[in-house]
């Protein structure tokens, strides 16, 4: 009886000792600084999320301290969010997406990193030459049994043992001594014994892709290592139209792929109908080591419109007997499109950039935007070719010194436009010199001479 009550109280002293040790690993710290910018808060606290999105719990953009002192640049100086980028936003309103003045991770995991920007804009919006910070552990929280400590972008350490001092640390517009530079900072929590930090607040990742039915879309994330594994968050892939959030019965797929000595998110696209009804998509990620994980977003945003080219006697562009000199329209072209296969059964000439050579145009690929192009017709009508692709704005050829074999792009009105000495086109028969005023027209060839 002796022995189990002994036995009871041992595993009550363990429990509570267990429960010290998971308390020691709950706590918040304020980073506070010497000019009017507000302080900055990090920690680890049940329900926490690893990245941006917590709103719940303290993870919120960098708010304008309301004094009427406030110092210019506040918002230069920020925990780094995850990030989603909102459709439809301006600059300030993206900024604040990605900024975080409160950044608080979920315990569980054996480690946690922060990462505190130093903007080098602080300095210049607010012309101090340096800024200080202190920091402390805030009330009702124990101190964390762990390592805690301030990393340089280099990966030196700066404060080797955030526990034991406040600071200061003091961060300069020209750093001497042992003064801090700006740049992006990581704050390190490792519980004891641990010997490897975990991912830090990835950066914020925005592309964007041809909103093509099926298109897919491979967005790199991070470098392949031992160790390390980049997997999807469940029910994290939400649709957007102009910035709302919108429901979509099929929004496409998304998968976490190793390619290429990196890991990387890929995103397919649905049928032409779905894509219709939502112009940008985000696509939650968990990265993942052996001591702790890092929660992030891929945002894909739409980048070109759909629209039809026609080569016909009617666009003033038709595929008369003989050479016809033409180009590519200055649309991104749809892969698997009838309408190229029809141009390219007329087997089109294209010309060799390296050596100056012609060749014959055989896939979709090889016909960027606004590429020149010769094509024979040996019959005695004008087929219609219509191609579909995708306007993503206007694609003005980069013209070079010397010759150029080139179309040209939708805003181009007339010779005067290009800054050309001479522009010529093919009639059919032989060149025309054009003169300065001559309108151009995209889907036609040209050579034009530059200086």
């Amino acid at each position: 009886m002796r022995t189990t009550s002994l036995l009871i109280k041992i595993a009550l002293i363990g429990l509570w000792l267990s429960g010290l040790a998971a308390r020691a690993d709950v706590f918040l710290y304020e980073l506070n600084f010497d000019q009017a910018i507000g302080t900055r808060t990090f920690g680890r606290l049940t329900g926490g999320k690893d990245g941006y999105e917590d709103m719940e719990n303290g993870d919120m953009p960098v708010q304008q301290v309301l004094t009427p002192d406030v110092r210019d640049g506040y918002n230069r100086v920020y925990l780094q969010g995850s990030g989603m980028f909102e459709a439809g936003t301006d600059f300030k309103q993206l900024r604040a997406w990605t900024q975080l003045g409160r950044d608080i991770k979920n315990p569980d995991g054996a480690a946690s990193t922060w990462v505190l920007v130093i903007d080098e804009g602080f300095f210049t919006e607010s012309g101090l030459a340096q800024l200080i910070m202190t920091w402390s552990l805030m009330s009702g929280y124990n101190t964390p049994a762990g390592t805690l400590e301030l990393v340089r972008p280099d990966g030196t350490v700066a404060v080797s043992n955030m526990k034991s001092v406040t600071g200061p640390v003091v961060f300069a517009k020209a750093p001497k001594g042992s003064q801090l530079g700006a740049g992006r900072y990581e704050i390190r929590y490792r519980k004891a014994g641990v010997p490897s930090s975990a991912p830090a607040t990835p950066e914020p990742i925005v592309d964007e892709m041809p909103w093509a039915a099926r298109g897919r879309k491979d967005v790199k994330v991070c470098p392949l290592e031992a160790g390390k594994t980049v997997k999807l968050i469940p029910g994290q892939l939400r649709t957007f139209r102009s910035g709302a959030a919108v429901g979509v019965a099929a929004p496409g797929s998304a998968e976490d792929v190793s390619l290429n000595d990196w890991w990387q998110i890929r995103y397919i696209l649905p049928d032409a109908i779905q894509i219709r009804l939502f112009d940008q998509v985000v696509i939650g990620y968990r990265i993942t080591t052996s001591y702790g994980s890092a929660d992030s977003y891929v945002t894909i945003t739409k980048s070109g419109v759909p629209e039809k080219f026609e080569y016909s006697a009617r666009e003033n562009r038709g595929i008369m007997r003989g050479w016809n000199l033409l180009a590519a329209p200055p649309l991104v072209l749809l892969a698997d499109d009838p309408g190229f296969d029809a141009l390219a059964a007329l087997r089109p000439l294209i010309m060799d950039s390296a050596t100056h050579a012609y060749a014959v145009l055989s896939q979709s690929a090889q016909m960027t935007q606004c590429r020149a192009f010769w094509v024979f017709n040996a019959g005695s009508s004008s087929p219609e070719i219509i191609l579909e692709g995708l306007n993503t704005g206007a694609s003005r050829p980069s013209l070079h010194s010397g010759w150029n074999f080139t179309g040209v792009a939708d805003d181009t009105k007339s010779v005067a436009d290009l800054n050309v000495i001479s522009a010529w086109r093919w009639n059919g028969r032989h060149y025309v010199l054009l003169k300065q005023e001559t309108s151009l027209q995209p889907g036609i060839g040209y050579w034009l001479y530059r200086e």
